[in-house]
């Protein structure tokens, strides 16, 4: 819908013989399912904003609502919208106007969505911490930064940044061990083209939504144990 038929058989292509989706699809963990709650809440919300289809915002909440009942990560996906929805005020002030009682809609979708999760969350606050808890750098700051002799805020930046470079450049580890960064390097150069378009055209809401997606994953696993 949002790059045309030729995109998307050659994405599909690649997919198909990524190592890191191959591995991660087959393994029955709730964090999979990021992959699907992400597409289709952010190519939906593409699509009800590219085009003007309201059923693209309602199907948008319910996948933005239905994600919040799998792995932390998806929260993530809660702050991408609202970014997208910033820059929109930002630069798109006109169209965004229009297309306020479409995205007043999906929240709604979304909040009714959510409801039974948050009121379990009101009743059990610190089960709404605990996943990230588990997970995060955070727990093992203190030796890390006795360890290495660097300040917290250097050592994040340090997460983030291997979190980041984990796309083209460092391998990925802990768990997954495939001694390759997550694209192999005819895809990495693809990828950096893509980086090169995204900021040509900066202002198309279909990149826009495409670089926070890749930002958010970054900045997530740079929080996470193993970045």
């Amino acid at each position: 819908s949002l790059f045309g038929l030729r995109t998307a058989v050659f994405a599909a292509l690649t997919l198909s013989a990524l190592h890191f989706h191959i591995h991660f699809s087959r393994i029955g963990l709730n964090n999979v399912w990021d992959g699907l709650w992400y597409t289709i809440a952010i190519g939906a919300l593409c699509i009800g904003w590219e085009f003007n289809k309201r059923w693209a915002y309602l199907l948008a909440g319910l996948a933005l609502g239905f994600a919040q009942y799998f792995y932390v990560s998806s929260r993530g996906l809660i702050g991408i919208v609202l970014a997208g929805i910033f820059l929109a005020f930002l630069f798109q002030r006109k169209r965004l106007k229009e297309a306020l009682p479409d995205i007043l809609l999906m929240f709604i979708v979304t909040i009714l969505v959510v409801m039974p999760l948050a009121w379990f969350y009101i009743r059990q606050p610190n089960q709404f911490l605990a996943p990230m808890a588990r997970v995060s750098f955070l727990k093992v700051i203190d030796q890390m930064m006795a360890t290495s002799g660097d300040p917290a805020w250097k050592i994040l930046a340090k997460q983030i940044g291997i979190g980041l470079q984990a796309y083209t450049v460092i391998p990925v580890r802990f768990w997954y061990n495939p001694e390759t960064p997550i694209l192999r390097p005819i895809f990495a150069v693809f990828f950096y083209l893509g980086l090169v378009i995204l900021l040509w055209k900066y202002r198309d809401s279909r990149l826009v939504f495409l670089a926070l997606w890749l930002t958010a994953f970054g900045v997530i696993a740079g929080f996470s144990e193993s970045a």
